[in-house]
């Protein structure tokens, strides 16, 4: 669903960008119109998803000149890649979690270390490619610096109106979720989806697991299953009548929402160990057996690593490679 943009409640107001990504066709992008204007999340920078955020800052009532923050909920690039364009045109200061600020303003260096990473490794033809053409797209956003680097606990003061910082690593480690005491709302980001669940595992459908990692080279988008579910649980001890998602539509049932998500990432880890009880298998076995038919075998196959991932720490599985194939196997 396309949504220029509307007010959602008092002050927040929602328009939506376009993405170029399969099953995440489009970004919640949130304008606060308070005393210290905010904007939360800019999309990947293209010139026309910048211009759709300085005219939404506009119709919702707001001088470009006045925006005074740019709130990032993380290191993903649709969620940072307009930070510099609109943070020249306004003036405003950008914020992001410590770890995520790391990783944002190391964001090409990374995308370089990828790319020896990537001449290193042995894989088929096809997912090299796949890498460089994933690279190179990388290195056109545009990167600026984070001028607030926050914690869990911290407040962002928009004059007439104050956004706590919940630290919610899982989905990524330097994730934020943005609470609203007074309203009781909660901007969750990709932490909890207006449907669905978010994407947390291995990235690039783990095609460098088990690649002993050199000095400086960096694992994009690793989540961690465990912490993001401790992090859906922390949630829960809040008090919220509202969440705004980065992605789906915004839910006035934030309990039933995570409750739904958080069972959902159980039942398929309670899968996973069920499947493994049959012994010795390799991955692609595994995800066969855990998704089915899949249009995407990167992600289910990135994500099957991520339920893995937390059983390995667990001491419950173990892996091992053979002629270039992952097999895994209870402990």
């Amino acid at each position: 669903m396309v949504v220029i943009l509307e007010e959602v409640i008092k002050g927040v107001y929602r328009m939506t960008l376009p993405l170029p990504f399969r099953g995440t066709d489009y970004l919640n992008v949130y304008i606060l119109k308070e005393e210290k204007p905010a904007v939360i999340d800019t999309g990947i920078g293209d010139q026309i998803s910048v211009e759709r955020v300085l005219r939404g800052v506009e119709e919702a009532g707001i001088r470009v000149s006045d925006l005074e923050h740019i709130i990032t909920t993380h290191e993903h690039i649709e969620h940072f890649g307009g930070n510099k364009d609109v943070k020249d045109r306004t003036g405003a200061d950008v914020y992001a979690h410590v770890i995520a600020a790391d990783a944002i303003e190391g964001f090409h260096e990374a995308v370089l270390k990828l790319g020896k990473l990537i001449d290193r490794v042995e894989m088929p033809v096809w997912d090299r490619e796949r890498l460089k053409i994933i690279m190179r797209f990388n290195l056109m956003v545009k990167v600026t610096s984070v001028d607030h680097r926050v914690r869990d606990g911290d407040i962002i003061d928009l004059g007439s109106r104050e956004l706590k910082v919940i630290h919610t690593p899982g989905h990524s480690l330097g994730h934020i979720c943005l609470y609203d005491e007074e309203r009781k709302a909660l901007f969750t980001g990709d932490h909890v989806l207006g449907e669905g669940t978010p994407f947390v595992g291995s990235g690039f459908g783990g095609i460098f697991y088990g690649v002993e990692r050199e000095e400086g080279e960096s694992w994009w988008f690793e989540g961690d299953i465990d912490l993001y579910m401790k992090s859906l649980e922390k949630l829960l001890g809040l008090e919220v009548r509202i969440i705004f998602p980065a992605h789906g539509p915004v839910s006035t049932d934030p309990y039933g929402r995570i409750a739904e998500t958080l069972e959902r990432k159980k039942s398929r880890e309670r899968k996973l160990v069920e499947i493994l009880q049959e012994g010795r298998k390799d991955l692609e076995a595994i995800v066969r057996e855990l998704y089915g038919q899949v249009n995407d075998i990167y992600l289910v196959r990135g994500a099957t690593l991520g339920y893995l991932n937390k059983l390995i720490k667990e001491g419950k599985v173990r892996f091992t490679m053979k002629e270039g194939k992952l097999y895994f196997e209870p402990t």
